[in-house]
């Protein structure tokens, strides 16, 4: 249960005392019965699929992460272990414990809840399933934004990390606060990662010659063909998204234009 709540941490907090500007409520003190219950509500999709729910919406993938009764029953236990004082402090957390990825104070209040995951550079964390966002297109952030809030991302049911990152988007309902966070996305400077994935880079040279046409040769991207820049991105992101265009997960919603052209092109590796 400690462990599988590494991930509540972002957003609930390491004692479970909540934290308002993410929205996420204080669970520490809670009953075992409730917290189990309303786990299991949001697992089945009771709780967490109203249109207007947003907030439940982003807890339903968080819960549905817990693959049978047993890890449910596990993440109950711990939560109700959890003590938290009554007023918030600050709390320190070991690290191999904690994913959250706010180092730093974040000066654009709207990016603030985008942090948690992504980290306050947008440096992504792979814990979380979030990709680095500094170094990429604003167009194509501004675009993907349009995407979750619109419905065309985040809607499969399989797209677990879509279905979390929709109603993060659709709190930007103002198109003059979705740009405000672009544009201070691309004052980030979080560094790429290191390669978590091995594999033959002589092949994949190879099997990238199709992908130059449009993302370039050294992946810096192409506007003018509305393919992003993929150089900087984690590698374990890249592929999580080429077998999500593979089996349908992203490329296959009739307005997503764009997704529907690069899903063949993740095809045809076999």
């Amino acid at each position: 249960g400690k462990s599988a709540y590494a991930v509540c941490v972002t957003c609930h907090g390491a004692n479970g005392q909540g934290i308002e500007a993410l929205n996420a409520p204080k669970i520490a003190g809670l009953p075992d019965w409730y917290v189990e219950r309303q786990l299991n509500n949001f697992k089945s999709g009771i709780r967490g699929v109203h249109a207007k729910d947003i907030f439940g919406q982003q807890m339903r993938p968080m819960a549905m992460a817990l693959l049978n009764d047993e890890a449910v029953r596990d993440m109950t236990v711990f939560v109700a272990s959890l003590k938290s004082s009554s007023i918030s402090k600050p709390v320190t957390v070991a690290a191999s414990t904690a994913v959250t990825n706010v180092q730093a104070p974040v000066s654009e209040p709207l990016y603030a809840p985008c942090a948690s995951c992504h980290g306050s550079e947008g440096e992504g964390n792979q814990k979380l399933g979030a990709p680095r966002l500094a170094g990429q297109h604003a167009w194509y952030l501004e675009r993907q934004l349009r995407n979750w809030r619109d419905g065309i991302r985040g809607t499969h049911s399989e797209d677990l990390y879509g279905i979390q990152m929709r109603p993060m988007a659709m709190t930007l309902v103002k198109d003059s606060d979705l740009k405000k966070v672009v544009s201070f996305i691309g004052t980030l400077r979080g560094k790429p990662s290191k390669s978590t994935i091995q594999g033959n880079s002589d092949s994949g040279k190879t099997s990238y010659a199709t992908c130059i046409a449009c993302h370039g040769e050294q992946g810096e991207g192409n506007k003018a063909l509305n393919s992003p820049k993929i150089a900087g991105l984690q590698d374990w992101y890249i592929a999580r998204q080429i077998r999500s265009f593979k089996k349908g997960i992203r490329g296959s919603h009739e307005k997503d234009v764009y997704g529907m052209q690069m899903r063949p092109m993740a095809m045809t590796l076999a």
